[in-house]
């Protein structure tokens, strides 16, 4: 297994089978200008900011 950091808390996880949960996150941009890019976050800073995004996106 793999030790990762959050990026948002700084908590440390363990990535891999039978590791701890975490969120990871994709972003692909449709243009020319910017570069795709992935990251992840332990489990409760990403459950946070995806719940944060669907209420940006709840109409």
């Amino acid at each position: 297994m793999s030790t990762y950091e959050c990026t948002r808390c700084g908590s440390e996880y363990e990535a891999g089978h039978g590791g701890d949960p975490f969120t990871s996150v994709s972003v692909s941009y449709h243009d020319e200008d910017r570069e795709d890019f992935a990251v992840s976050f332990c489990q409760e800073c990403g459950d946070e900011l995806l719940a944060d995004l669907v209420e940006a996106t709840d109409d």
